[in-house]
Formats: C-alpha cells, sequence, structure tokens
C-alpha cells in the first residue's frame, strides 16, 4: 500500500454515504469535515450507516481513474459497504479503488450498461437515462448527477440496469442492490 504515497495529484472527490443499502454521493465543493461532526455511529443509524469520504487519484492521464476511499463511519457489514462502493465505480468508470487496507483493481470489468434511473426524494421526479452521451458524462465525471434539475435537490446516486454485469462481488451487489441483473 505503499505505492499510495507515490501518487502526487489529487483532485476533490466527494462524500459518499450508504444508508439502507442507498448510496449517495455529494461531489466535493466545501471543506470536509473528517467526522461525524461529534455525534456517535449509534446516534446516526447504528450499523445500517456507511460514510466515506472519496479523493480522485490521477496518476496517469491514460490509465484507470483512481480513487482513495477514506471511511468516516463503518457500520456493521463493511465488505457489504465495499462491494456496493465498487459496484458503483465500476458503473460510474472509476479503475482503482484504494480502501484503507486493499487495492481493488476494477479497470477490466466494464459493465454493459443499457440505462439509469433515479427517482428525487424531494419532489418525486423520475428521470431516466440510457443515451450514450449521458454515459460519457458520468463516466468523464466519476459519479452521477447529484443534483434533481427539478427542485435542485440532492440525489441519491443512480440505479442502473445492466445488459450484462461481468462476474464478481462488486458488480453483482450494485446490480442486486438496483434491482437488475
Amino acid at each position: 500500500m505503499n505505492d499510495r504515497h507515490d501518487i502526487t495529484k489529487r483532485e476533490p472527490g466527494g462524500r459518499l454515504t450508504i444508508r439502507a443499502g442507498r448510496l449517495t454521493f455529494v461531489p466535493e465543493r466545501l471543506p470536509r469535515r473528517r467526522s461525524l461532526n461529534g455525534r456517535t455511529q449509534e446516534e446516526l443509524g447504528g450499523g445500517d450507516l456507511y460514510v466515506a469520504d472519496l479523493t480522485v487519484i490521477e496518476s496517469d492521464p491514460d490509465g484507470p481513474r483512481e480513487v482513495l476511499v477514506r471511511f468516516v463511519s463503518v457500520g456493521a457489514d463493511p465488505q457489504a459497504a465495499r462491494d456496493l462502493i465498487t459496484g458503483w465505480a465500476i458503473a460510474v468508470g472509476h479503475g482503482r479503488m484504494w480502501f484503507e487496507d486493499e487495492l481493488c483493481d476494477v479497470s477490466d470489468e466494464l459493465p454493459v450498461v443499457s440505462s439509469a434511473m433515479v427517482d428525487c426524494p424531494t419532489c418525486g421526479d423520475h428521470f431516466t437515462e440510457s443515451q450514450p452521451e449521458f454515459w460519457e458524462m458520468v463516466r468523464r465525471s466519476g459519479h452521477f448527477p447529484a443534483r434533481c434539475p427539478t427542485c435542485f435537490s440532492t440525489l441519491p446516486q443512480w440505479d442502473v440496469e445492466m445488459d450484462q454485469v461481468l462476474s464478481g462481488d462488486a458488480t453483482d451487489a450494485y446490480a442486486q442492490r438496483s434491482g437488475s441483473r
């Protein structure tokens, strides 16, 4: 894991939250607190809450996008959270996920994706996208759109329908959570 220290260029990532199997990603625009604001894991939902800070690393412009994952809060099943995060990373085009004790290289696992959808939890509007331009934008930015175009509230990360999911716990976890296979 010492390779992580040789990488010099880091870009803002964001904060990823998992609650009840639902992933929400907020791109970094403001300085992040490196804590849960003084609250305990139990006060915030016990074993059902996972919060992770993501930092994008560009080690080679032609290579896979790499992301450092630092858990701020870890619930009861850390491996399930890792699988969900890794499956999400594959769907949005990240190549390597650096967890504190593991490098997860998924650069060869790009699923064939047909569509993505999300319901805004605030206004209830429903969005479905499947155009190649949408997927190019998602893979370029490294996440699904995070704001509702109707009410501007934060959106959870989108559910995906995959025509083909390459084998592996991570892609299976994200597809299962998304209700597709």
